[in-house]
């Protein structure tokens, strides 16, 4: 579907239209604002017409605009044609730039299925989908089978509340978020095949569920690009938002639980890690624009160092995903701050 968006100036079509494009949207600015041909945003074939406008008030606390109210008016004239004919029309006097997308994505999903008011495919939908459960407990009992730490449930479901609360805290549209949950819900689907390239197998499973469930391609894009990105660790790459939330909230949990094997005198260094943690936390800070992984550990089962041997390749790729979000990424283990 191609969007479309012209408005006033200062009405915050730049930031949509390029926060569309992140999200998988074909979406485009038209400077309709700027030309007396009335319809030249037809000129684009748009599928799905936005209009934002703005008070003048309003465009001067937004930037130091050079011209006065008269040619805010002839802005408007000009987009007269646009506004007529457009398929949604918002006021962004009192809107931030997540909620013009939200309202923008929103009324593209309903004019996507014609008009109805289906709900659109969120993590709860997903979790309803009887396949899911069973791919997430068979792929963990296959992993259980070679000696790998649990990834059923319990790490299904923290990985996507994390990935959802990254890109919630740091100001993303709610919608984008949701896509986090639901990538984060289903990233190791794809162990059932093999645990070997189970991103890439998982993002094709994903791909069926998502398209039955009645999702947008542009969004199923969104959503395959996190799961095929966020393995292997030595060659991952966050390749969206979505992804790189993905890959902060699979990479951050590490935890006693994790450990399936009763025998600590049979641990590997794995087991062993994994178990001396006995809390983990991913601390985002918007303000401050950092993540940090804050672990506590029991030093006598294990030394911090055994965690740099194993995870050394994890949190290289979380500072890459913290980055391309805009953030730094840290490490605090027994509250030292080392990364």
């Amino acid at each position: 579907m191609k969007i479309c968006v012209a408005g006033v100036c200062t009405a915050g079509k730049t930031t949509l239209v390029n926060t569309l494009r992140k999200l998988g949207y074909q979406a485009y600015h038209v400077a309709q604002e700027h030309s007396y041909v009335a319809r030249m945003w037809a000129l684009r074939r748009p599928d799905f017409l936005v209009v934002l406008d703005c008070s003048y008030e309003t465009s001067l606390k937004r930037r130091a605009v050079p011209w006065g109210v008269a040619y805010m008016e002839e802005q408007r004239r000009r987009l007269e044609d646009a506004r007529v004919h457009c398929d949604l029309y918002l006021n962004t006097d009192d809107m931030g730039p997540g909620e013009v997308v939200d309202a923008v994505v929103a009324a593209v999903h309903k004019a996507q299925i014609g008009g109805s008011m289906m709900p659109i495919v969120n993590l709860d939908v997903v979790k309803k989908v009887p396949e899911i459960e069973i791919y997430i407990n068979k792929g963990n009992d296959h992993l259980g089978a070679i000696g790998y730490t649990e990834h059923g449930p319990r790490h299904a479901n923290l990985v996507a509340n994390i990935a959802h609360n990254v890109l919630a805290r740091l100001g993303f549209p709610q919608r984008e978020a949701e896509l986090a949950a639901i990538a984060g819900y289903l990233h190791d689907i794809g162990n059932i095949i093999s645990r070997v390239g189970h991103g890439q197998a998982g993002a094709t499973m994903a791909f069926t569920v998502l398209r039955e469930l009645g999702m947008p391609h542009d969004e199923i894009a969104v959503v395959m690009g996190a799961i095929g990105s966020h393995d292997p660790e030595e060659s991952g790459h966050p390749v969206n938002n979505v992804s790189a939330a993905l890959i902060l909230g699979d990479k951050s949990d590490v935890h006693r639980t994790r450990v399936r094997n009763p025998d600590q005198a049979a641990f590997d260094i794995h087991d062993r890690v994994n178990y001396a943690v006995e809390h983990s936390f991913l601390r985002v800070d918007d303000r401050g624009k950092t993540i940090t992984l804050e672990l506590k550990i029991d030093t006598k089962i294990s030394p911090v160092m055994d965690y740099f041997e194993i995870f050394l390749t994890r949190m290289v790729m979380c500072r890459r995903a913290a980055s391309f979000l805009g953030c730094d990424f840290g490490l605090a283990i027994n509250d030292v701050r080392l990364l």
